[in-house]
């Protein structure tokens, strides 16, 4: 069937796109085996352009959103957008993404509300008292489900101070979003789950409502209500 499949194709068509992966075709490939990029519903276009920046290992530029918003923040890593009321952060291919907030070294006692959008499997930090001269903060991670406390003084190494397991995640094969337009079963997803794999899929996502407050040397914090 592939046979007559390859012959009618270079019959019918100039070119191919065959396969799926990669934004970059040079000019030593087929034309009837060409890659794509199938962009996922959740992408947002900084996601798309990253990948596209990765594959031609050419510069792009990124699309920034609210000029206002963008102003009071220093990137340090990433890609940003900014909306109305939001913050799209792209991390580099391996790498994080991070937003320092101007001035705010100035700040004493915050409070912080939050909603964090993404995949349950990864990682989201919110630094608070942080220190970009002396290397010291206090940070909230939220990685794999789990909600962690951790600080770094001058000088010293990191310490974890807690550690919690937040609410279970329920989910439906359809809820998936993988690259490709197709439904996978709960078992077939788990069993070829990373070995990070607290027990989620790679793709699930789902939305937390985080709430901070830090006055003095006391931290209050609540996820989804949850104190």
């Amino acid at each position: 069937m592939s046979d007559v499949n390859d012959a009618n194709i270079r019959q019918l068509f100039a070119m191919h796109f065959n396969r799926e992966g990669n934004a970059c075709n040079t000019a030593e490939d087929s034309l009837y085996n060409l890659t794509r990029v199938q962009a996922a519903l959740y992408w947002y276009t900084n996601h798309l352009l990253m990948k596209i920046q990765k594959d031609t290992q050419q510069k792009v530029k990124f699309v920034q959103g609210d000029e206002q918003q963008a102003a009071k923040w220093e990137r340090m890593g990433g890609a940003e957008e900014f909306g109305d009321n939001s913050i799209v952060l792209t991390s580099p291919p391996g790498e994080s993404g991070m937003l320092y907030l101007r001035d705010s070294e100035k700040y004493r006692d915050v409070r912080v509300s939050a909603k964090l959008e993404g995949n349950v499997v990864g990682r989201q930090t919110i630094y608070l008292r942080y220190d970009r001269q002396k290397e010291s903060f206090v940070r909230l991670l939220l990685e794999n489900n789990e909600l962690k406390l951790e600080e770094k003084q001058a000088g010293r190494p990191l310490v974890e101070l807690s550690k919690a397991t937040l609410s279970e995640i329920h989910w439906k094969p359809e809820d998936l979003a993988y690259d490709k337009a197709t439904v996978y079963s709960k078992a077939q997803t788990e069993a070829g789950a990373a070995k990070e794999d607290p027990g989620y899929p790679v793709n699930i996502s789902h939305t937390r409502l985080r709430e901070i407050a830090l006055s003095g040397k006391r931290l209050t914090v609540s996820v989804d209500k949850q104190v």
